[in-house]
């Protein structure tokens, strides 16, 4: 009796959902970190302090996005391995499917084929149409987690533009406000 191929439930999107769970909590401590920042200073606050502390939350916030991104693109990188692997498990078992089919149809054809010989066949073709259905499903599944990690990927890749873009700002009023320290300083001793 002839091999069926399997169905291949990708591997990987667990780990990836739980470390996601893990850095998503994480980041939810860094934005009630910051919101102590801003309820300490105001939060229009720009003294140097207020901004230091601000950016002392940002570096934790982007640290965090970015493990997370890095962890994204990891899994997405080894489910979609394992996807393209399914793909030619599944041309595999559409081949053997078609194979069986015609070799059930050479034995309907023929004079000699017995009724158990045509039986047995058209139990193979049976398995490999059910073989194919079955991993069809797991297919889809599999892209929809695909489409999962990439949208969690491509948020973190966001949240981490979003964030630089915020930490270049403090920074230019850090840089501001230590220039404006310094004139003032310089204008008080002379």
């Amino acid at each position: 009796m002839p091999g069926f191929g399997g169905v291949v439930k990708l591997t990987g999107e667990t780990e990836y959902m739980r470390s996601l769970k893990a850095i998503t909590q994480q980041l939810k401590v860094l934005t009630n970190e910051m919101k102590v920042v801003e309820a300490t200073y105001g939060k229009n606050n720009q003294s140097i302090e207020a901004l230091n502390a601000k950016q002392d939350v940002l570096n934790k916030r982007l640290k965090e996005q970015t493990k997370n991104y890095e962890s994204a693109k990891s899994t997405l990188a080894s489910l979609t391995d394992q996807q393209e692997k399914n793909d030619k498990i599944q041309g595999d078992l559409i081949l053997k499917h078609e194979q069986a089919k015609a070799k059930l149809d050479e034995l309907r054809n023929s004079t000699s084929a017995t009724a158990n010989q045509i039986k047995n066949a058209e139990a193979e073709v049976s398995r490999y149409g059910f073989a194919i259905a079955q991993n069809t499903g797991t297919q889809t599944e599999n892209i929809v987690a695909l489409k999962k990690v990439e949208a969690e990927m491509n948020k973190a890749k966001a949240d981490i533009v979003g964030i630089t873009r915020e930490m270049e700002n403090n920074e230019k009023a850090i840089k501001q406000g230590e220039s404006a320290y310094s004139k003032l300083t310089s204008t008080i001793s002379s």
